[in-house]
């Protein structure tokens, strides 16, 4: 990274904390202004839409206040009492920085199906998160949310496990220590479904799928006969657990 990169992303991280510094957390309640005025002129100018947006709306709204209550219950059941989870959650949505971060893992949660395990270890994210120094951790835990954004739901629940992953053969050579070839997704995935009692072929098909997702993602590399997470895969995975 030359200078001139590096200097214009700390002025965009300087730029970003400013806002975040002035920022009224009862001014959250905003909307997208774009969504807004088209859906205001679609409605305002074919009836039948009316209907239907107001549909979609409330079916949207049920699904993300569902979501919502899963991922606060099972917060919630992280800590040993009422008070000590109650503070943590006002702490954090009383901060702009917290609010910011809160709303980030909470998009996050309404872009995938109500899925109980996966919305479980996006708790773990948000306690670990509620339970730092979240505005002096600003930067790191952005940008770990960021990755994970990346990741699909799949792949994150395989990733929360790594400390499980299964060892694995290969079907090609090897160079310095590092796979060139295939064979080793197929191998994992057979593995790791017979560690979850895993026996349906399209499941253990989509695990594969998903570990290959990992890998796109630079999140760990191959080794001679197990996976090895890169540094960013490291740090994602600490806020998993």
């Amino acid at each position: 990274m030359n200078k001139i990169t590096k200097r214009a992303d700390n002025d965009s991280k300087l730029i970003n904390r400013n806002i975040l510094d002035n920022i009224d957390i009862s001014d959250q309640k905003r909307k997208e202004l774009a969504i807004e005025v088209l859906g205001e002129f679609c409605i305002n100018k074919v009836p039948i839409i009316r209907e239907v947006f107001g549909s979609i709306n409330s079916y949207k709204d049920k699904l993300d206040h569902a979501r919502l209550l899963i991922l606060l219950k099972i917060f919630r059941d992280k800590y040993e009492t009422m008070d000590k989870f109650q503070n943590n959650l006002k702490k954090l949505l009383l901060d702009p920085y917290g609010m910011y971060l809160f709303q980030k893992i909470l998009a996050i949660v309404n872009a995938c199906s109500i899925d109980t395990l996966y919305i479980k270890v996006l708790a773990n994210v948000l306690k670990n998160i509620s339970d730092s120094d979240f505005k002096k951790l600003f930067d790191e835990h952005d940008y770990v949310l960021a990755q994970i954004e990346k990741i699909t739901p799949q792949a994150m629940l395989i990733l929360a496990e790594a400390d499980k992953w299964p060892m694995i053969s290969f079907s090609s050579s090897m160079s310095s220590g590092v796979t060139t070839g295939e064979g080793w997704d197929k191998d994992f995935a057979k593995k790791y479904g017979q560690i979850r009692n895993i026996t349906d072929h399209k499941i253990i098909a989509r695990i594969s799928h998903a570990v290959n997702d990992l890998k796109n993602n630079n999140i760990f590399e191959l080794r001679a006969t197990s996976f090895k997470l890169n540094p960013i895969g490291e740090e994602i995975f600490k806020y998993l657990k």
